[in-house]
């Protein structure tokens, strides 16, 4: 398997826990994986009570020196708004919208350490 696909399977395997933690906190999963032409992709689109919410997904293997939500620089931080308000748009949302972030860290052997949920991530 080449490290590109490993990085893959761990992406995937990282939304599938995303998608189960959001779950039972009571989300509602609306999409996966949702393209939004000429922008990108969105991990998770989901609907929290009222809001409607872009869910970014990050996974890493390894110790804390790979914090996952270090990961989320001000392009992304952009990318993801741009997102968040072509959904609302083609959806004709109305209501408040929000972009949250999950972290999934894994262990090195490949055990699930954590997931965190980061609320309300770009602002403006």
């Amino acid at each position: 398997m080449s490290r590109r696909d490993t990085r893959q399977h761990l992406g995937h395997w990282g939304e599938e826990v995303a998608t189960r933690f959001l779950r039972r906190r009571g989300y509602r999963i609306l999409a996966r994986n949702l393209r939004v032409p000429g922008l990108g992709e969105v991990d998770i689109l989901a609907q929290d009570g009222d809001t409607l919410v872009i869910v970014e997904v990050r996974t890493r293997r390894g110790g804390p020196r790979f914090a996952a939500e270090d990961s989320v620089g001000p392009r992304k931080h952009a990318r993801l708004a741009q997102l968040a308000q072509a959904i609302a748009l083609a959806r004709a949302w109305e209501g408040p919208l929000r972009v949250d972030l999950v972290t999934v860290a894994v262990s090195p052997q490949g055990r699930l350490q954590h997931v965190h949920l980061w609320q309300d991530v770009v602002t403006g």
